[in-house]
């Protein structure tokens, strides 16, 4: 009989130090998915001793050039997007257990790297190939404060001269969440109207004319879309 109690009493002091275990590592996993986005704010993580390029707090506090109010309050949007994505997905992998991060190049001493916003990296700090991404924040005009044409400018200027070397590259172009979805959809529709014009010149015997539509079809297809964890709302609100 004593020796089932002390066997049984082994086996509650076992599972309760397993659910300790589980509850610390998960209060753990919480905590540092939290602190994620005080280092985005402040800037520094003094756990690891190590400084970001920008945090939210010194890019808030940047003059606004009143000539110029409404491209620097873009512009600095478009900073606290990359630094607040970063933070959000290094929270959602914390959490998920997934040991990579993402990273500014710009946190990496790349400072206006001509191809990579972010990358990732493994659990010793070394790049991963093929996880370099462009974030824009596009669409944006001071005639149009509803933005009701933000995804049709930002496409236009995807397509521009400007991010070919995007393309030639196929780096992925992050783009705001709630653009993301309107993008696609001009995208989409660009194609399915040039179809119609190269299928018109393609039976009218216009070489030159096919030529040039393909290559804009080919354009529009080529161009590789991820959404990041901010919305373009969301950081209009912030700096309106």
């Amino acid at each position: 009989m004593d020796e089932d109690r002390n066997k049984k009493g082994k086996e509650d002091d076992l599972i309760r130090a397993g659910i300790a275990g589980a509850s610390y590592e998960t209060i753990q996993r919480y905590g540092d998915a939290t602190k994620q986005h005080y280092v985005a704010y402040s800037g520094v993580d003094n756990e690891t001793d190590t400084t970001l390029a920008k945090g939210l707090k010194q890019i808030a506090k940047e003059k606004i050039n009143p000539d110029y109010k409404f491209q620097n309050v873009h512009q600095q949007a478009g900073f606290s997007a990359e630094v607040k994505d970063v933070a959000r997905t290094n929270a959602e992998k914390i959490i998920d257990g997934d040991k990579t991060r993402k990273i500014r190049t710009d946190d990496l001493g790349r400072v206006n790297d001509p191809l990579y916003d972010t990358v990732s990296i493994d659990e010793n700090g070394n790049i991963i190939d093929g996880t370099g991404n462009q974030m824009k924040f596009l669409g944006a005009s001071e005639k149009d404060p509803t933005g009701a044409g933000d995804a049709a400018r930002a496409l236009n200027k995807l397509l521009s001269k400007k991010f070919e070397k995007y393309l030639e590259h196929d780096i992925k172009i992050d783009v705001p969440s709630d653009q993301y979805d309107k993008i696609l959809q001009e995208a989409n529709s660009k194609v399915e109207f040039l179809s119609k014009k190269l299928e018109f010149q393609k039976n009218t015997g216009n070489v030159e004319q096919v030529k040039k539509i393909q290559e804009k079809i080919d354009k529009l297809e080529k161009g590789e879309l991820e959404q990041y964890k901010t919305e373009l709302s969301e950081l209009k609100e912030e700096y309106a």
